[in-house]
């Protein structure tokens, strides 16, 4: 039996003030870099979820793109990004499943 898959958990703050686009996002990213699931959470509080299974009836989509390194992202002064546990997505996970 092999090992499971590692992943990596991260947050992103968007700095910008329109509120179409949301200013936390939340991505589960396997060890290609390719996002597993998100969760967009709005300045009006709307949050919304993707993942590959419910991909049909998701009000956002996975990238296509390997997600970029953390290096990349830290360099953008529109955003702040950190690495964040398992349970903390998990968490927010949930919250947008029942949102």
């Amino acid at each position: 039996m092999g090992t499971p898959q590692e992943t990596t958990f991260i947050a992103y703050k968007w700095k910008h003030s329109d509120d179409e686009y949301p200013i936390f996002l939340y991505h589960e990213i396997d060890q290609s870099r390719c996002e597993i699931r998100r969760v967009e959470v709005f300045r009006d509080g709307r949050i919304q979820k993707a993942d590959d299974v419910n991909e049909l009836q998701a009000d956002t989509i996975l990238s296509l793109e390997p997600f970029p390194l953390l290096e990349e992202i830290a360099d953008d002064p529109e955003g702040e990004v950190w690495l964040i546990t398992k349970e903390e997505f998990e968490a927010t996970w949930s919250q947008a499943v029942y949102a």
